[in-house]
């Protein structure tokens, strides 16, 4: 088997003592044990090291040694931790055991592992129920759950896990399959995903991980789809902006991280919601349209949580974009009926979104399209039976972006406050991001109006660890970044600082979880906007200017990049 690095290792009794402490200790240096040596009496400090003996020579070695010769390695941080491994040349087993008992000499049985070509033959107990050989075999159902092993002893575990780890298998209904590692005596954390042909490259979940599994993403959106969901509130969604929604700081940093990366800028609306919640008097050229009969508000469904309901024939939605491509995202359920789709005014495909079982995100997709503008119109079958109605989440739309490139979804929503995302709320989310696949990054820029309205703050926490559990819980392992942005005019830099203390907290909790405070970089909003405080970056008290978006942006992509 390869080479595996081991380092910075972390433990405690009886499962492992720390390398780390050996770097600088003095080693061995005699050719071998002496004769007679009784292995249990090598537990303290003075022993740490590497020792080579022949197995004849000592006692108390593990039983079924070869003849060749074997190496003792010590590891003893203190008085009252010892853990022994022999590696056995003859044979390429390794025995492990630790000191139950240093003053009595006494010792835990040893365990034994060994290789046989691809396969790990596990003599001892490590656990409950142990994996072995090839980590990348355990990709069907049977293989769920939960199984312990011993990282350098398996092929293809990350390359810098070491030690005892669990390994949790998780498939969902589609087949998906993810590996979720964790490093026992660290808590380090590394996740992958297998497509049903290869797996993914294993991802560095730990805290102090930082960006890096999105910069290893974003390194490769020449070859795939790096997606980012935006989770915020009016300024996310585009309130208030005179020069039409793609002056928004996620349509800026979309064209900024796709120039990182090589790439064209992509569809300008990655996901058009079925209804935004603004007047489009105030961001006027909104890529929707909706009317006659219908609802929406509410619900539990989609990004941005802004589906809508066509409730009879009179009620319609027109998508405009200009792309190559579609994807009307909608909601089956037992009161759903025949949705009619039709492309640039032709002929409408009937799809029947009736169903027994709710089932959001659900996608019908238009096929390839010639690059220019589009539109998508969405009504109710006249086939539907009586009081059956539509469930439209929005569309998804590329421009050539179809297999690579950036794309920032839009899930913002005006008026959204932290503590509004239910339980509900987020698990739906996360079953669309699952669902969208490829997803990379989360950003979550909501504080404004939390702060506004004064929620409260224990809410406030549990709503934010929702959100990242809601996700995690589906098998995402992607970065979740926590945004505080600028202080609005009616309200204090300390009753917004008290959110950020909670997102900062969250952050320092939850592995592959950050925080940014942007607070400190964009000046607060002073209640004259025209005066040179506000440097011409907000439009009222609460909102960006088309200037303030792209400063935003400029600030958020400094703190992914560094």
């Amino acid at each position: 088997m390869a080479w595996v690095t081991i380092a910075n290792l972390k433990g405690v009794p009886g499962d492992a003592a720390s390398l780390a402490e050996l770097a600088n200790r003095p080693k061995s240096t005699v050719p071998n044990l002496a004769v007679g040596t009784n292995l249990n009496t090598m537990h303290q400090q003075s022993h740490v090291g590497w020792w080579p003996f022949f197995a004849a020579d000592v006692t108390n070695e593990p039983a079924g040694m070869g003849s060749a010769a074997a190496m003792l390695e010590v590891i003893a941080p203190n008085q009252f931790t010892a853990v022994q491994r022999v590696h056995d040349r003859n044979s390429r087993t390794t025995y492990e055991r630790s000191v139950i008992d240093p003053n009595a000499n006494t010792w835990s049985p040893w365990q034994s592992f060994a290789m046989n070509g691809d396969t790990l033959i596990v003599r001892g107990v490590i656990g409950h129920v142990s994996a072995f050989g090839n980590l990348d075999s355990y990709k069907t159902t049977e293989d769920m759950g939960f199984w312990t092993l011993w990282a350098p002893y398996n092929y293809n575990t990350p390359k810098d896990a070491r030690g005892r780890c669990t390994l949790r298998v998780l498939v969902d209904p589609g087949g998906f399959v993810t590996h979720e590692l964790t490093e026992r005596e660290s808590g380090r954390k590394w996740s992958r995903g297998y497509n049903g042909t290869t797996w993914d490259p294993w991802v560095d979940l730990s805290a102090n991980a930082g960006y890096t599994p999105f910069k290893k993403a974003l390194s490769l959106a020449k070859t795939r789809n790096v997606n980012i969901v935006a989770i915020g509130d009016s300024n996310t969604e585009g309130y208030h902006i005179d020069a039409g929604l793609n002056e928004r700081w996620i349509n800026k940093l979309q064209p900024a991280l796709n120039r990182v990366a090589g790439n064209a800028e992509g569809a300008t609306y990655p996901f058009i919601p079925a209804k935004y919640n603004m007047d489009g008097v105030i961001t006027p050229n909104l890529p929707v349209t909706i009317t006659g009969n219908f609802i929406s508000g509410g619900y539990e469904w989609g990004y941005g949580w802004r589906a809508a309901t066509l409730r009879d024939g009179t009620a319609k939605a027109v998508f405009t974009f200009t792309g190559t491509k579609a994807s009307v995202m909608y909601v089956e359920g037992s009161s759903a009926g025949i949705m009619d789709v039709s492309i640039d005014g032709g002929a409408a495909t009937a799809v029947n979104t009736n169903k027994a079982t709710v089932n959001p995100a659900r996608r019908w997709d238009t096929g390839a399209l010639a690059y220019g503008e589009h539109t998508i119109t969405v009504t109710l079958n006249a086939g539907s039976a009586p009081g059956q109605v539509i469930f439209l989440e929005g569309i998804l739309t590329w421009a050539n972006d179809e297999t690579r490139g950036v794309r920032i979804i839009d899930a913002g929503y005006s008026g959204q406050q932290m503590v509004g995302i239910t339980s509900a709320k987020a698990a739906s989310l996360s079953l669309t991001i699952a669902q969208t696949g490829d997803v990379d990054l989360v950003l979550v820029n909501l504080a404004t109006n939390d702060t506004r309205h004064n929620s409260d703050l224990d809410e406030y926490r549990a709503a934010a660890e929702g959100i990242v559990n809601a996700i995690r819980a589906r098998g995402q392992f992607m970065p979740i970044v926590f945004i505080l942005p600028f202080i609005g005019a009616d309200h204090t830099r300390g009753e917004m600082g008290r959110r950020g203390l909670i997102l900062g907290n969250t952050a320092s909790n939850m592995a592959g979880v950050q925080f940014v405070d942007l607070s400190l970089s964009m000046p607060k909003i002073p209640a004259d906007q025209t005066t040179p405080e506000a440097q011409g970056l907000y439009s009222d008290d609460l909102h960006m200017s088309a200037q303030g978006h792209t400063i935003f942006a400029g600030h958020v992509l400094r703190a992914l990049l560094g």
